[in-house]
Parts: C-alpha cells; structure tokens; sequence
C-alpha cells in the first residue's frame, strides 16, 4: 500500500511542477527517483537524472530502465552537503524534512551555486499548519524531531531556508498531501 500512496503522490506532484522549458532536472537526494521518473511519464521531453549517495544511485538507473527511461535518465553519486551537479530544476522530494536548519541551507546553497541562470529549486515536503492541520505533519514533526534532528516546518519557516540561501519562494502548490514550493535565486 506504501508503494500505491508513493506513486500516486509522486504522479499528483508531477503535474503541479511545469517542466516544459526544463533542459534537465535533478532529483536532488531522490533514493529511486520515482518523482523524477513520473515528472518524465508527464513530460517525455525530460531530461534528468538522480543525484544520491553512490550507494543508493544503482536502484534509481535501475528503475529507470524498468521504466523505460534510461535513455533521458542519468545517475550522479555523490553529497549534497557537499555540492550539486550543475541543472536548471533541483527537486527535493522530503529531504529537508530530515535536517536542522544550518543543514537545509547547506543543501540548498548548494543547489543554489549549481543552479543553471534562469532555473529553479523545487521543495516538496508537508507544511506544519497547512493542509488540514493539525494531521501527519504535526505527527511527522515529532517523529522528526526524535529519530533524525530534522522537522517539519511553517511556510514562515521554509521561507528563511531558502532567503538564507539566497532563494525566493515564487509560488506553492500542493501534491497529494505535500506542498510543492517553487524558489528562484535571488
């Protein structure tokens, strides 16, 4: 049943994130890249690929051949807390979540220093006091909190990770139950 849920709220954030001028998108942190992979179901002129630990990057090129993709999929190993490899969309699908603050900023002024000119970093993560609190995220903020140091957050919040890092939230959409935050530098 976890799958099903994945797939569909990986399906519903697909179609919120418009792509169609998108060269190439990294799924920054994105495990199989089942969000990268269903936003190229919905655009097949996507390119993209899954930026992950080197471990974790075989199962993502092997979902994408499962899938069919593997022709516009590539994989990268590496950190985030590190850098990222250069793109014109960053996704991070409940990554955020996981870290402190000072963390959150790291990932995405790293993101944000790849960042192609004109591109976007694309946050997608529940929203503590948002749809229909008070709900999982308030439960997901605890958990959080207990099991990585990371949690949940306000808009409020998300808005001083990104102006930390030198993005601006442009608009935010909502992706089966997670909100789907679109930035740009600033």
């Amino acid at each position: 049943m976890s799958n099903l849920s994945a797939a569909a709220a990986a399906i519903e954030i697909a179609e919120v994130i418009d792509t169609q001028d998108v060269n190439y998108a990294l799924d920054i942190g994105g495990a199989n890249g089942e969000v990268l992979r269903a936003m190229m179901r919905v655009n097949p002129d996507l390119r993209g690929g899954v930026f992950d630990l080197p471990h974790i990057v075989p199962d993502a090129a092997a979902a994408a051949r499962k899938d069919g993709l593997q022709d516009r999929f590539t994989t990268v190993g590496g950190d985030f807390f590190e850098s990222a490899p250069s793109s014109d969309l960053y996704v991070l699908k409940y990554v955020l979540h996981d870290w402190d603050d000072q963390s959150c900023i790291r990932i995405l002024q790293n993101c944000r220093a790849s960042l192609q000119d004109g591109g976007r970093v694309v946050a997608i993560d529940y929203l503590v006091g948002e749809f229909g609190t008070p709900g999982l995220p308030t439960l997901m903020d605890m958990n959080m909190l207990v099991m990585t140091g990371g949690r949940e957050r306000s808009i409020d919040e998300f808005d001083e990770l990104f102006e930390a890092a030198a993005l601006r939230r442009t608009s935010v959409g909502q992706g089966g139950p997670f909100a789907v935050m679109e930035t740009v530098a600033i």
